[in-house]
């Protein structure tokens, strides 16, 4: 069975660029070519990486149009010689990789053959020609940056937050089943799932960090409101790490010493309640909830201890066959522990900000009555 069609976001601005760039072409009775790819070949995933491309694009063309006109004032009429226009494109490309332009080389290669080829048929100066031909290109690049910019503009810290907030769930459910079962294969396709949600959540977290940075929305509720989300992320994938080295030592769990196997699930538990607690706190904003991971550090190392210290000789084997598992656990807690404490900090001295900015996200994710009826519970 084929797939079935996708009509994104991004499609819908591809095609509303590309239309843009042959309305304005008709418009300035240009050649509609350049533009509409130009327009088609320069949207990218964000504002921000938009805007950049269309600084690089530029540039390089500008090199690229500077190059081709001293061709043509060099070699006269023979400058559409195939093997001209050849040299010219290496000439170029080199030029563009040593500056850095690399992602810019089809705009820039497509406008000097175009030049080239039309130059013989041209009535204009070639100066004029040249220049039209590079502000050609820069219409339908400043089409897509127009259309990215006001149709459907990305949400990308919206977006994250949903995906990570699904997958902490998802995280957080399968851990705690493994350790309140103390069986890992019903779960196995689970956490070879999360591993992949755990890129897609990293990818929409860089692109978020990105439009936070790049641009001129540098509040400063944003920015510590991204350091938290980055804390967040991290314990995000410290989780599914810990899940994935459960799934990848299943066989040697099952050699270890029954009180140690128990042990091990019951501090797994432990860790998920802690982890489920800080969420809870950051989605809800509990300023009157205290954080405390004092304990959870002292557990962690008593485990250690207990664990590898306190073991005859027998069971060396086994035991460092596990150790990936107890290195993932405790690198987990360390991750809970300086988010914590960033939210810890947050919350003291800057709720109103975080309150004001989390609020439209957090409203279209969860129920407020939903997280306060979960916390109900948990400490009954």
């Amino acid at each position: 069975m084929g797939q079935s069609l996708q009509l994104g976001p991004r499609t819908i601005k591809t095609g509303l660029a590309v239309a843009l760039a042959l309305l304005l072409s008709e418009l300035f009775k240009l050649s509609p070519i350049l533009p509409a790819i130009s327009a088609a070949s320069t949207l990218l995933p964000s504002v921000y990486q938009t805007w950049k491309q269309f600084l690089e694009e530029a540039e390089a063309n500008l090199i690229g149009a500077v190059l081709t006109f001293l061709t043509i004032l060099l070699l006269g009429t023979n400058q559409a010689n195939p093997l001209t226009i050849g040299i010219v494109i290496m000439a170029t490309i080199s030029i563009l990789l040593a500056f850095g332009f690399g992602r810019t080389i089809p705009n820039v290669v497509l406008m000097v053959i175009i030049i080239l080829e039309s130059i013989d048929t041209a009535t204009d100066p070639v100066w004029q020609v040249v220049l039209t031909r590079y502000l050609m290109v820069m219409l339908g690049i400043a089409c897509a940056l127009g259309v990215n910019a006001v149709v459907f503009p990305p949400r990308y810290g919206s977006a994250y937050y949903q995906k990570a907030t699904k997958l902490f769930e998802k995280v957080l459910v399968v851990t705690r089943a493994i350790a309140f079962e103390g069986n890992i294969a019903p779960y196995r396709p689970a956490i070879d799932k999360m591993g992949k949600t755990k890129q897609e959540a990293r990818n929409l977290f860089d692109l978020h960090e990105e439009e936070v940075k790049g641009t001129r929305q540098k509040h400063a509720s944003l920015l510590r409101n991204l350091v938290i989300l980055k804390h967040m992320q991290s314990c995000l994938e410290k989780g599914v790490r810990t899940a994935e080295r459960f799934r990848e030592k299943e066989k040697s769990l099952v050699k270890i010493a029954p009180d140690l196997r128990s042990e091990l699930f019951f501090h797994l538990m432990h860790i998920t309640q802690r982890q489920e607690k800080v969420l809870l706190t950051y989605d809800l904003l509990l300023e009157d909830e205290p954080l405390a991971m004092e304990d959870l550090v002292k557990e962690n190392i008593a485990f250690v201890k207990h664990s590898f210290l306190d073991r005859d000789e027998i069971e060396e084997g086994i035991i460092m066959e596990v150790l990936p598992v107890v290195v993932a656990m405790n690198e987990w807690i360390r991750e809970i522990e300086q988010f914590e404490r960033r939210l810890e900090t947050a919350l003291k001295r800057h709720a109103a900000s975080l309150s004001i900015e989390q609020k439209t996200i957090r409203d279209k994710t969860f129920s407020r009555l939903k997280r306060k009826k979960a916390i109900e519970q948990a400490k009954s």
